[in-house]
């Protein structure tokens, strides 16, 4: 089959969650399926032609859609007079669009395969045959968050929350299969149907990841004494 996949960032480097679930999802389905992949880019420093090279050996086509500064802040604009959420907005350009289009002109996919929520709405009016990983709920991500911000940034939080609320939903109603990292992740999700969503956890690379065999030994457990407050105390980047 024929996969187009869209993402709202390059998958590489390998530094956050979204980027090692596409790469390795793309890595994964490339071995019964030719991949076309499109990757937004919006306003990143991004060494193309080394995330082109990762990338190249599981896909037949790359294509990096740069998303410049101004035109991002034009389409959050827009994407507050049209009722969208602002995420939405952030990586929907009408020049990427055209650029899709293009793309699926050309190599005609059997089936559209998009990352995120901020995705969905360059195909959410698209007839060709699409799943959609939520992967994260972003509405309770921002529902929490309003609840913690000042006054000054709750109604805006407040509007985006309850215009990803709506839009999840309508993202579910469009798109023929729905997938989710965890249980209660999906248990996130308003709609009535939320138990047709798959559950599609992040998994282990146990070609790299693999168990050593040793005996344990008073130093081994002193180092891991040692380790456990550097590790608690380290900054979150």
């Amino acid at each position: 089959m024929r996969i187009f996949v869209l993402l709202s960032r390059v998958p590489y480097p390998l530094e956050k969650g979204d980027k090692l679930r596409a790469f390795h999802q793309i890595k994964e389905l490339s071995g019964n399926n030719e991949i076309i992949l499109c990757a937004l880019n919006p306003m990143s420093k991004l060494d193309k032609q080394r995330a082109f090279r990762e990338l190249q050996p599981y896909c037949q086509s790359i294509n990096f859609i740069d998303l410049p500064w101004h035109g991002i802040i034009w389409n959050m604009a827009i994407a507050l007079f049209k009722g969208i959420p602002m995420q939405s907005g952030y990586f929907y350009s009408r020049r990427a669009k055209r650029k899709i289009i293009l793309l699926l002109n050309e190599y005609k996919p059997e089936h559209v395969y998009c990352q995120l929520v901020r995705t969905a709405e360059y195909f959410i009016k698209s007839d060709l045959p699409k799943t959609i990983d939520y992967q994260d709920v972003f509405s309770y991500g921002l529902k929490r968050r309003c609840e913690k911000t000042g006054f000054l940034l709750k109604p805006f939080f407040r509007m985006e929350y309850k215009r990803l609320l709506k839009y999840e939903s309508k993202v579910f109603d469009s798109f023929d299969n729905k997938t989710i990292i965890s249980l209660p992740d999906r248990r996130l999700i308003e709609h009535p149907q939320k138990e047709k969503i798959h559950i599609v956890p992040n998994g282990v690379d146990h070609g790299f990841f693999s168990p050593m065999e040793g005996k344990r030994s008073m130093s081994w457990c002193l180092q891991v004494i040692w380790l456990i407050p550097q590790m608690l105390t380290r900054p979150i980047s």
